[in-house]
């Protein structure tokens, strides 16, 4: 009887490294799915369907690849592009989501100038107009419309 007794305790002790084993690697596989659970959805930003009385013809992201040196440089994380429509004009808007409020900021004093385009922070994002076919007196208008439009950190965030 002693030696059954051995030998049933002997197999008990090698099967309860292995139901360890087993209740250890069904913990990890739990915590991994809650933490891949709790991820947010990506965020896609999107800009206002109207701006006064100026209507969104089309929207699309931009490429990372396509951005400019000195927005790569400042790390900008997406970047949506939106042309409006008035009876007679229409306006180009580029917003580059950006890591920070400073980084942002940093894009208006680093960002090189061109003829016709309007730069401004707004929160985090780093907002880039094309005014060129604006007329000079439409063009106050349509900044303090496209203030009031747009989510005080930039765009409106959509999830997909």
């Amino acid at each position: 009887m002693y030696s059954s007794l051995t030998q049933v305790i002997a197999e008990k002790r090698r099967e309860l490294p292995t139901r360890r084993l087993a209740l250890l690697a069904t913990a990890i596989i739990l915590c991994v799915a809650l933490i891949l659970n709790c991820t947010p959805p990506k965020e896609n930003l999107s800009l206002p369907a109207e701006i006064g009385v100026w209507k969104r013809s089309e929207e699309t992201p931009v490429d990372p690849a396509t951005f400019p040196d000195a927005l790569r440089r400042l790390n900008a994380i997406q970047a949506v592009r939106a042309t409006y429509r008035g009876t007679d004009s229409s306006v180009q808007a580029t917003v580059y989501k950006m890591p920070s409020p400073t980084s942002a900021f940093e894009a208006v004093q680093t960002y090189p100038r061109h003829a016709g385009e309007f730069y401004f922070q707004k929160g985090s994002s780093f907002v880039v107009l094309g005014l060129a076919e604006l007329a000079m007196e439409a063009r106050r208008p349509f900044l303090l419309e496209f203030q009031k439009a747009t989510h005080p950190d930039g765009p409106e965030p959509r999830k997909d």
